[in-house]
């Protein structure tokens, strides 16, 4: 149900004690509010008729600028209705502000821009060039797709995103989780895109996302002693990334968080890593066990880190991973590591000893347990070692059963 009214906010009062008249509509997807360009003392103003009190000077002129706003309106509203046209949002604002026949559909790899640079200083630097890089995929999209060197966002529906992961699968290869991510970076633009008006309604919503299901790749304790038992004096770097990623088991920080260690991050006395995780902001509080304080130790003098300002000499994140894979070759480990199965591997084995979700992740840093619930799938090692208990009790009861007979 369409509804007008007129009202006064007197928390923009100018230093003339003025304050703006405004023109609000609802019933029109989200609220419509505009100014009426009206600016008056507010003891004038009546709250209840939503017009200006007698007692103005020039109250007859003002509202007559109110009343025919709210006429001119109603009249575009009928207007509309009999040339069989939908009434939106940026229609109503655009004929109200006398740019009718300016009204430009927004386009996609605009809003991608816009939200680009709006959150370049509110994400990190990786998932801002994540935006970016799907930027230049859907452009390369839609000029193979439409022929167009753009598409509007309220053409962003079903059809075009079924398109769309067609084409990530064919031409680029990319499975059906790496897909997902793509789509659910374009449901980021698009919701901000509704929450600016740009569009009525989300064009995506029949669109369901699909997940394949994955076996997180971990390492056992063992594992981690083996990695952490080589010998690498004669070859620093591996001694480095073999450290660092030990690091990570030791304490389930991510490369991001681990390359932002400060020495101010760590509190000696107490024996605790306190640290605003980067991707998302949260604070982690992680007690630091032993073999993590021989590593701080360690390198606690080391000229890179100190010239830097932090606790570790940290490479970048791909001659870290490239460097993992000679770690692994001489541990002799038939698995494939990156810099994140250290912190998957840390949750893990605190999940697998009874370590409290709550306290895991508060030293993940998660925003919610849910995401650290994740973990919590009973591993295979867990599954043997507690049949290993039920077969010695089962055991025990077949030899008593026998001795009976």
């Amino acid at each position: 149900m369409l509804k007008v009214n007129f009202y006064q906010i007197k928390s923009k009062m100018n230093g003339l004690g003025k304050a703006p008249i405004y023109m609000r509509i609802n019933g029109i997807g989200n609220e419509i509010n505009l100014s009426m360009n009206i600016s008056e003392d507010p003891k004038y103003w009546d709250e209840n008729k939503f017009r200006f009190k007698s007692t103005h000077p020039q109250s007859l002129h003002l509202n007559s600028i109110i009343q025919q706003k709210e006429k001119d309106f109603w009249a575009y509203v009928g207007k509309m209705g009999m040339l069989n046209k939908e009434v939106t949002n940026a229609s109503v604002k655009a004929f109200l502000k006398g740019n009718e026949n300016n009204v430009e559909a927004k386009k996609l790899l605009d809003a991608f821009q816009f939200f680009i640079d709006s959150n370049k200083d509110q994400y990190n630097k990786d998932t801002i060039c994540h935006y970016k890089a799907d930027k230049g995929i859907l452009e390369s999209f839609i000029r193979k797709q439409y022929k167009q060197s753009n598409a509007n966002l309220q053409d962003v529906n079903y059809e075009f995103l079924t398109s769309y992961s067609t084409y990530l699968s064919k031409f680029r290869g990319n499975k059906t989780n790496t897909i997902a991510k793509h789509i659910k970076r374009i449901r980021a633009v698009i919701n901000m895109s509704l929450k600016l008006d740009w569009i009525e309604s989300d064009p995506t919503r029949k669109y369901k996302i699909k997940l394949a299901p994955t076996t997180r790749i971990t390492l056992t304790i063992g594992e981690v002693d083996k990695i952490m038992s080589l010998d690498f004096k004669d070859n620093q770097r591996l001694a480095i990334v073999r450290d660092l990623f030990c690091f990570m088991v030791y304490t389930g920080l991510s490369y991001s968080d681990l390359k932002n260690l400060a020495p101010e991050n760590i509190d000696s006395e107490k024996k605790l890593i306190r640290i605003s995780r980067q991707k998302s902001n949260e604070d982690c509080i992680i007690s630091i066990l032993p073999n993590a304080r021989m590593l701080i130790e360690r390198y606690e003098n080391n000229p890179a880190a100190k010239y830097k300002g932090k606790s570790f000499p940290v490479p970048s994140n791909q001659k870290m991973n490239q460097a993992l894979k000679d770690v692994v070759k001489e541990a002799g480990l038939n698995k494939s590591l990156t810099c994140h199965i250290g912190r998957h591997s840390f949750a893990c084995i605190a999940v697998n000893n009874k370590v409290p979700m709550e306290t895991i992740s508060r030293a993940l840093g998660h925003a919610s347990i849910k995401t650290t619930q994740i973990y919590s799938k009973v591993s295979s090692q867990k599954v043997e070692d507690d049949f290993g208990a039920l077969k010695a009790i089962f055991g025990n009861h077949t030899s008593k059963s026998s001795n009976n007979l």
